[in-house]
């Protein structure tokens, strides 16, 4: 896993709190730097151990296990304890050293240092450590690692004195916040400043990375900066970026004011662009703001700015993003002004009250197009921190709506009653025709629900739920553009929804009843009246007032499961169960439209020649529900069907569970309706074909034939025979079917080729470490697949998925038909390079529609992704 490549953090601390051996002399950043007491190792050639350490002397005294020696002197004047042990030890007592072989563990004061080897030299008081080599595969381990002041730093070899806490090292490496710093030799100058040479910065967290910045000579500042001259960005290990001139890194928490580097690109439309300079700007320790500028060369320019602020614990985003460009899309085109705005909001002021949402503003029709440059360029946009969304840039030019909302909720506690409550703001505009569908003002409230039995009382009661949850909206819309200018529908409507609820399900042996009573209460502000004026035009009058109608339906519902099994125990099938699930019941809505209720109103239409009912609030149902046209008195029936088997899975596995099949059949009869009692009857099927596949079907059938429809007005005109044909044969009204497979290299399975990799750099508890005894930098096995390429045995895992719909769609005089089939292929030239092809064939049509091909290379710390859309498909 590796980090983003992110610049920022702090300089190592451990790197300047290891003191060196100073050299006398002016040091300054442009002198070369003294060569250490020893000598360095390249990355990517370690040096042989045998060069590194000495060989020891004639054994005096052996020792396993572990010691302590009270030596040296600490900068405060009292005497340093030194506590060490090791699986084998060896002393010299002419030269006065001691030989630390295996799990080396030294300990001084709050100092640590372990490796596989070290070296105490008690009349110099210095250690020296390094790695150990297997002789028989020449890899590394045990790296030295040394705990200095909390951090720790590693090393290929160390050198360490504990009496003055100075010391060398070669190869070293040290965790920063953001990344990782290798050098492969330096010098410390003073207290804060260290120079370095052959100095690496990355970000990623392989032992070998994958990028990173190289310089010959670097500058590190404590907490500040670090400085590189004559950087270079290494990709896989191939220098892909060249920096002429010196460059630096800020650190210290992550945010720096400072410039923002531009990126160039050649256009026919556009001629020379620059794109994305611009200035970050700190303001405080919750707020930054940052300016940037798209300049061409026949397009015109655009400035951006986003505005952040965050407090933690509160404000969890506050960001402001404006953009004003004076751009044209090609260069024959007028250039023109646009401006757009968006905020973005999140809040917490309790823990229960919380304030949410964004705000868009627009004086162009198509800012999108208009004011970027390229697609990619959009969806980077938008990643990068704005809105945190995956969409990408090419949904962003092609997009014709935005919206705007804001959410803001919390609880009261009236009475001691407590009722949580949201007030709500949502706009939808279209910003190629600026019509508005729609803008809307809502509050809510949501008190829980009441359930005074579940405590105690009769069991009958104990599931009685009642809630009332009402909510009011206010509504403005405009829409149906007219050419030159205004819009034929501009209305605002408003409403309170009470939505109060009663539910109930007791249960009686081995039926579950479910009664049901669904009450409706809403209140407006107006009603309407439909009448014909002079002219023989429909006019609509509306009167102000409250108004609270009232309706309600209420029913019950009786299900059960029976259960019959075998147990045929051939070909691996143990048992198989059938459970069949009916279910039966009957709802009763009444008629609201009777005169009595007061809810309906009656006007002769001369367009139909008929008297026709309206709903006196019709104008206002967006906001809130009102009672419905007609009555019924509807018996509903149902029955589901499972098949399920177990399967044997050896003798010491459990039987695995498959379902076979599902079967499930509604419908229903309405003994109000005289001419058409029989409901449409829904069919549905599915079977999991465990790994090879899924099957669905469905279907909707009646028993009637089509409704006539006038020709001369377009209205439906109901059918008088009935029953279209003799029963028990039914019209389909319409059906489809669907079948997916997955098929690769393995045969049917759904996993992506994977191959693990193993970090082998782990040594003593370290995180990671960048020697890890590695010979070469490319590694075939993982970028040419399982074998090395020109081997009998490589192959190229691969992957495909088919998907096919089958429907029919009845009509009048004709059938509709549509056959489609999905096609996703997928294969791995390596396990890191992914060729995609999708798209959707039209068997009917005989063509592709909208085929793609995608090309994806992992480069660990970055995702390459290049997508190809043929044209004239």
């Amino acid at each position: 896993m590796c980090r983003r490549a992110t610049i920022s953090g702090r300089v190592l601390p451990l790197l300047l709190l290891l003191p060196l051996l100073y050299l006398p002399g002016d040091l300054c950043a442009q002198e070369p730097i003294v060569e250490p007491v020893l000598d360095s190792s390249k990355f990517t050639n370690p040096i042989p151990l045998d060069s590194l350490r000495p060989k020891p002397p004639q054994v005096d005294s052996l020792d396993r296990g572990g010691d302590s020696l009270r030596v040296g002197v600490s900068p405060s004047g009292r005497e340093r304890d030194i506590v060490y042990s090791a699986d084998s030890i060896i002393f010299s007592l002419d030269r006065k050293k001691a030989y630390l072989y295996g799990n080396a563990d030294v300990l001084t004061d709050e100092d640590r240092l372990r490796a596989a080897y070290i070296e105490i030299d008690f009349e110099t008081s210095e250690l020296f450590a390094s790695v150990t080599v297997d002789s028989a595969t020449g890899r590394e381990s045990g790296y030295p690692l040394l705990e200095y002041g909390g951090e720790t730093l590693s090393a290929k070899t160390l050198k360490y004195n504990f009496k003055t806490g100075r010391g060398v090292s070669t190869a070293a490496e040290i965790a920063i916040e953001e990344g990782y710093i290798q050098v492969e030799r330096f010098k410390r100058v003073s207290p804060e400043i260290v120079f370095a040479e052959n100095g690496r910065f990355t970000t990623c967290e392989d032992p070998h990375p994958h990028y990173y910045f190289e310089a010959d000579r670097m500058k590190l500042q404590e907490n500040d900066l670090i400085f590189a001259d004559k950087m270079q960005l290494y990709i896989e290990d191939v220098p892909v970026l060249t920096l002429p001139i010196g460059f630096f890194f800020a650190l210290g928490g992550g945010r720096n004011s400072g410039l923002l580097l531009p990126s160039f690109r050649q256009s026919s439309d556009r001629g020379l662009e620059l794109l994305g300079l611009g200035y970050f700007y700190i303001i405080n320790d919750y707020a930054d703001t940052r300016f940037t500028t798209d300049l061409s060369t026949r397009g015109g320019y655009n400035i951006d700015n986003l505005t952040r602020f965050r407090l933690r614990g509160k404000v969890t985003k506050s960001d402001l993003q404006t953009r004003l460009g004076f751009t044209r899309e090609a260069p024959d085109q007028p250039l023109t002004r646009s401006l757009t705005a968006q905020y973005w909001h999140d809040q917490r002021f309790s823990p229960v009250t919380t304030l949410s949402g964004n705000l868009y503003y627009s004086t162009t029709t198509d800012p999108f197009r208009k004011t970027n440059p390229e697609i990619e360029r959009t969806g980077e946009f938008l990643e990068d921190g704005i809105d945190g969304s995956d969409a990408d840039g090419f949904d962003d030019i092609t997009r014709r709506f935005v919206t705007s909302n804001l959410s803001f909720s919390s609880v009261v506690s009236p009475f001691g009653i407590r009722l949580p409550f949201t007030l709500g703001y949502s706009r939808s505009e279209n910003i190629v025709t600026k019509e508005v569908i729609p803008e809307e003002y809502s509050a809510r409230i949501s008190p829980q629900a009441w359930t005074p039995f579940a405590s105690g009382g009769p069991d009958i009661l104990s599931t009685l739920s009642l809630q009332v949850q009402p909510i009011y909206k206010r509504r403005f819309v405009r829409e149906d553009t007219i050419a030159g200018g205004g819009f034929a529908t501009v209305q605002t409507a408003q409403g309170i929804n009470v939505s109060p609820s009663i539910s109930l399900n007791p249960r009686f042996g081995y039926f579950t009843l479910s009664p049901r009573l669904t009450t409706n209460a809403s209140i407006f502000f107006r009603r309407i009246q439909k009448q014909l004026d002079a002219a023989g035009q429909i006019d609509t009058t509306f009167y102000d007032g409250i108004y609270t109608p009232f309706w309600y339906s209420y029913g019950v519902t009786a299900s059960t499961n029976l259960y019959a099994v075998v147990q045929p125990r051939i070909f691996g099938v143990n048992a198989i169960r059938h459970r069949l699930s009916p279910s039966i019941g009957i709802s009763i809505n009444p008629d609201f439209s009777d005169p009595r209720y007061g809810y309906f109103d009656e006007f002769y239409n001369p367009q139909t020649g008929q008297v026709e009912k309206y709903s006196i609030f019709e104008a206002d149902r967006a906001t809130a529900s009102a009672p419905g046209f007609g009555k019924s008195r509807s018996i509903t029936w149902g029955l589901q069907n499972s098949f399920e088997a177990k399967i044997a899975q050896g003798d010491t596995l459990d039987d695995r569970k498959v379902t076979l099949l599902n079967i499930g059949v509604n419908g229903s009869y309405n003994l109000a309706d005289s001419l058409k009692p029989i409901g449409a009857i829904s069919m549905s099927a599915t079977s999991n074909l465990a790994r090879i596949g899924n099957l669905s079907a469905s279907a909707r059938f009646t028993p009637y034939q089509r409704d006539l429809v006038n020709a001369e007005t377009g209205f439906t005109l109901n059918n008088q025979k009935g029953v279209g044909i003799d029963f028990p044969w039914v019209r389909v009204t319409n059906a489809s079917v669907t079948f997916s497979t997955t098929l690769s290299d393995e045969g049917f399975r759904s996993e992506r080729f994977i191959t693990e990799t193993l970090d082998t750099a782990a040594s003593f508890g370290a995180r990671r470490h960048t020697f890890d005894g590695r010979d070469n930098s490319f590694d075939a096995d993982r970028f040419y697949g399982r074998e090395v390429r020109g081997d009998d045995a490589f192959e190229i895992p691969w992957r495909a998925t088919f998907t096919g719909t089958y429907s029919v769609t009845p009509q009048e005089d004709s059938v509709i038909t549509n056959f489609y089939i999905n096609t996703n292929l997928s294969f791995w030239l390596t396990p890191t390079t992914e060729i995609t092809g999708s798209g959707s064939y039209d068997l009917n049509a005989g063509r592709f529609n909208v085929p793609s091909m995608t090309l994806t290379k992992d480069l660990h710390d970055w995702l390459l992704r290049v997508t190809y859309i043929p044209n004239g498909v």
